[in-house]
């Protein structure tokens, strides 16, 4: 089965507004460590119909006043046809390409990455992690927890698990730990994530008094995500239509899964289906 979190609501237009003025803020303190103009970060991403997710992601949604870290690096997930746009972008930023990781060298445990570009400058580092699929963002729905889903558009943020996240707790995705040998790859980032403060939450504890619902899946649509958009859309088309043209698809749903109940067999494999 898998969790979705309560609905996050701003009691009024004016705290509205005053989230997204904080948000848009992080975001400008956090991009800034990586290009000295950050509008030039977000136009690539806009051009580029990329994302930032990863610790990025993280930090931006996290209450600033606990977090006693910085991420060292920022992760660009974009598809195969804008990636060359995306890395001569970065390249004019004084960013070199250090390496490249496609197919066997690959140590993520996520069919949905294609191929990974890792730049430095001085000692920012940036990497564009290439979808398999039609949208950038299908990768983040098969990491190691809910605690990286989430990314960040050139105008928007995006939680899969905002109750979750917000309160810096989260799920360990059952496919990284049922289905396979624990890699080091996913250990260390398990880890790094719990000396961060982020607390690992067992799912009895979240499960006890829950009665399963009809369907076992979540959407990037559905109303207990949180989805805030941090500029306006342009006024001649829908904000469904604008996010489609920005995340390259309409809909994407996603299972955690695990051990669901009244199934046979018991364990089911998480899994992304795009629309």
């Amino acid at each position: 089965m898998s969790l979705t979190s309560t609905n996050l609501w701003l009691p009024c237009k004016d705290h509205a507004a005053a989230g997204r003025h904080y948000l848009l803020y992080c975001r400008l303190l956090l991009t800034k460590s990586f290009f000295e103009n950050p509008q030039d970060f977000f136009d690539l991403l806009h051009l580029g119909q990329a994302i930032i997710s990863g610790s990025c992601a993280l930090h931006l949604l996290l209450p600033q006043g606990d977090v006693m870290w910085s991420p060292h690096d920022v992760d660009v997930y974009a598809t195969h046809k804008n990636v060359d746009f995306l890395i001569a972008g970065i390249k004019l930023q004084g960013y070199q390409i250090i390496h490249v990781t496609t197919g066997n060298d690959l140590r993520y445990s996520n069919s949905h990455v294609a191929s990974i570009f890792s730049f430095v400058c001085d000692q920012c580092k940036i990497n564009i992690i290439v979808s398999s699929s039609t949208t950038p963002i299908s990768p983040i729905f098969q990491y190691h927890s809910t605690a990286l889903m989430n990314f960040i558009t050139h105008d928007s943020v995006f939680c899969a698990y905002p109750h979750l996240t917000l309160h810096q707790q989260l799920l360990v995705d059952p496919f990284v730990i049922f289905t396979q040998a624990l890699k080091c790859l996913t250990l260390e980032a398990l880890i790094k994530y719990h000396d961060q403060g982020i607390c690992y939450l067992k799912c009895c504890n979240l499960h006890r008094d829950h009665h399963c619902p009809k369907d076992d899946y979540c959407s990037n649509h559905d109303e207990d995500c949180m989805w805030m958009q941090l500029t306006p859309s342009p006024s001649s088309i829908s904000s469904k239509e604008y996010c489609m043209t920005e995340i390259g698809i309409a809909n994407l749903q996603w299972w955690l899964r695990g051990y669901v109940c009244h199934k046979t067999p018991p364990f089911l494999s998480s899994a992304i289906h795009i629309t």
